[in-house]
């Protein structure tokens, strides 16, 4: 049977980097054996108790770590929601430091293991762990060297490889322009007799991006479907800006 990894998160900060792990792993390794909260919880139970049923079928903790994540405040009983007892991200970390399960400290956007003498003691040795870095703009590269890591671990199958990295954006964007020109340019020559109906692009491929950057609803999908796309799907990436309500401005491409 199969290793299981649980991917610990704080939503306010990296619920998207989740997802898009969470999804990437589940290709690699099954998505039976991998456990996030928003999907892992059955309807209905404790999330306690769904936890220790997680980590008791998880060999593996990956706990995203942003630039937030140790100064996270707590806008109910103010200070940090580390040093709350019933922080949902530090019971899950202490549950499984305590469960000897292999946890895996990922680091994201830059951000940087914090200091032991900066933790809650029940998770204080976390910063003892080896880190990993998954990086927006290296994500291919940088979650093919968590896989391999973890490949070599007991109970890990892969079933599919890391796919390879998207074409550089740049130059798919200036040749789908061209391409687009030439084609509207064509049927105008053809059709000089009625006005051009308009077209939608088909088979737009990974990594072409569907829009520039813009402020959404709180909550946007990580996955979307979109018909343009040759996969039929766009993801949602967070991009540089800012929003008035406070959310990362995103930008969706094609998967």
């Amino acid at each position: 049977m199969a290793a299981g990894i649980f991917i610990s998160y704080r939503r306010d900060e990296s619920r998207h980097a989740a997802g898009r792990l969470a999804d990437d792993l589940g290709q690699i390794f099954g998505t039976d054996h991998i456990f996030r909260d928003i999907e892992g919880i059955e309807l209905g139970v404790e999330f306690a108790k769904s936890l220790e049923k997680a980590l008791a079928a998880c060999s593996v903790m990956l706990v995203l770590i942003g630039p937030q994540w140790l100064d996270m405040p707590d806008r109910k009983h103010g200070g940090r929601r580390l040093d709350q007892a019933d922080d949902w991200i530090r019971q899950e970390v202490a549950t499984a430091l305590r469960r000897d399960v292999r946890v895996v400290p990922v680091l994201l956007e830059g951000a940087t293991l914090p200091d032991a003498s900066e933790l809650p003691a029940d998770i204080r040795s976390l910063v003892g762990r080896q880190a990993m870095e998954l990086s927006d703009v290296r994500w291919r590269g940088d979650l093919q060297r968590l896989v391999d890591a973890l490949a070599k671990l007991p109970g890990f199958e892969v079933d599919r490889k890391v796919p390879p990295p998207a074409p550089n954006r740049k130059k798919l964007w200036w040749g789908v322009g061209f391409a687009v020109l030439a084609a509207g340019l064509v049927q105008m020559s053809l059709e000089t007799s009625r006005p051009a109906s308009p077209t939608v692009q088909q088979g737009l491929p990974s990594g072409y991006g569907m829009q520039t950057c813009a402020c959404v609803n709180p909550n946007p999908a990580p996955l979307a479907p979109e018909a343009r796309c040759a996969s039929g799907q766009v993801r949602m990436n967070v991009c540089a800006g800012s929003c008035p309500t406070g959310q990362p401005p995103v930008a969706y491409v094609c998967m």
